[in-house]
């Protein structure tokens, strides 16, 4: 139980420095001091940095693209039993939703989320990597199913869109969790909407528009 608290609090020290700080600004130093451990401990339980990383995001994405395909899965199925295509807005509701829940049930989940929205403009490809490791599988999984339901979409323009409701997604997971935002929010006399499933519905709402364009 001593090695398994040992090796969380090293991963949430990861999470709240490099949430503040990226990937490359992170010393091994800083996380071992801010978790109360030692290198070996990294190096017993991780090996290196880059396996720490790795974990990291292990134990955060696995269980959350798990939901994802659950609920991926049922409108699927759903469909099939209906004789229907499956709905874009459902299908963005398995995309996006686990992504709320996970921020409101889940302690260090705003740390996490930052992380996720720093991943693409990140000069460090380390995070990256591991992070595409998991989510391409998943895409192409909702690539197909939106295929499906959007037949007369060609391939590039339909991979477009999705990217771009993706982006859209990592935007407002941002509002979620940065404050500079809000700071900027506020100097522009501009609100800006900070209700997690507000924001929520909107970012479905929106997204549904936007893919069903012809």
């Amino acid at each position: 139980m001593a090695q398994e608290n040992t090796r969380d609090s090293i991963l949430d020290a990861a999470e709240e420095l490099m949430a503040r700080r990226g990937y490359a600004n992170t010393s091994m130093r800083q996380i071992t001091g801010k978790a109360k451990a030692n290198l070996a401990a990294v190096n017993y339980h991780f090996g290196s940095k880059e396996g720490m990383v790795a974990a990291m995001l292990d134990r955060r994405l696995e269980p959350l693209n798990r939901k994802r395909m659950e609920l991926l899965e049922a409108e699927m199925e759903k469909a099939r039993l209906e004789g229907r295509r499956p709905d874009i807005e459902m299908l963005l509701r398995a995309l996006f939703e686990p992504i709320l829940r996970f921020f409101r049930s889940s302690e260090g989940g705003g740390n996490f989320i930052k992380i996720f929205s720093q991943i693409h403009s990140d000069s460090d490809d380390t995070i990256r990597k591991h992070f595409l490791r998991h989510m391409i599988p998943v895409f192409m999984a909702f690539f197909t199913a939106f295929q499906e339901a959007l037949p007369t979409l060609s391939p590039d323009k339909l991979a477009a869109r999705i990217f771009f409701c993706i982006g859209s997604m990592a935007h407002a997971a941002n509002i979620l969790v940065n404050e500079k935002i809000t700071t900027i929010s506020s100097q522009l006399k501009v609100p800006m909407m900070s209700d997690p499933e507000g924001l929520m519905e909107e970012l479905i709402q929106f997204n549904v528009r936007g893919l069903e364009i012809s």
